[in-house]
């Protein structure tokens, strides 16, 4: 019963965020929304931070679960993405607030969860050793999470223009391994 109740909680949260800025919802939108007090509320979760970050984190969670061995580089990103494109005004919303630092940590772990399982897919037979895999995922995550913000940033205007950024990152990332493939 509480993982519903926590589910539609998020689910309500969700919602609001895709109507207002994060810093004008209130503990009492969320549950007037829900259709539970606001005791329902801090019994599941702290505050509207801790809230956030539940969010965030399932979100992560969907994604990593999503990756499947037999996708490309496009369809792990896409995949990836989803929660953006789908929630643009949303995380559009997250980004104008406080929390931007909080949006940037997930939206980095979602593509180091994705660089990390890129290469132990397509590149399980290279000999690279974990710290050099660690520089590469590094280097890329920091990247393109950049390249994701300031994305956001323009409102997620142009769905196309990061998808030519993402092939171009993928060739370079692919260069990035065949040099470690070659030492």
């Amino acid at each position: 019963m509480a993982n519903f109740t926590q589910k539609a909680l998020m689910a309500s949260f969700a919602k609001l965020l895709n109507e207002k800025p994060f810093d004008k919802i209130t503990v009492q939108d969320i549950v007037d929304d829900c259709g539970v007090n606001r005791n329902t509320f801090y019994y599941h979760f702290q505050d509207i931070y801790m809230l956030l970050e539940c969010l965030l984190q399932q979100e992560t969670k969907k994604v990593q679960d999503s990756l499947g061995d037999d996708l490309t580089w496009q369809e792990y990103f896409e995949i990836g993405l989803a929660f953006a494109v789908h929630n643009k005004t949303a995380v559009y919303h997250l980004y104008q607030s406080m929390n931007r630092e909080t949006l940037e940590y997930y939206l980095g772990q979602v593509i180091e969860n994705i660089l990390r399982k890129y290469i132990d897919i397509h590149y399980s037979e290279a000999c690279i050793s974990e710290e050099r895999k660690n520089f590469i995922i590094k280097f890329y995550k920091y990247g393109m999470t950049g390249i994701c913000l300031e994305w956001i940033a323009q409102e997620m205007t142009d769905q196309e223009v990061q998808r030519h950024y993402i092939q171009d990152i993928e060739k370079s990332f692919q260069r990035s391994l065949g040099a470690s493939l070659r030492k």
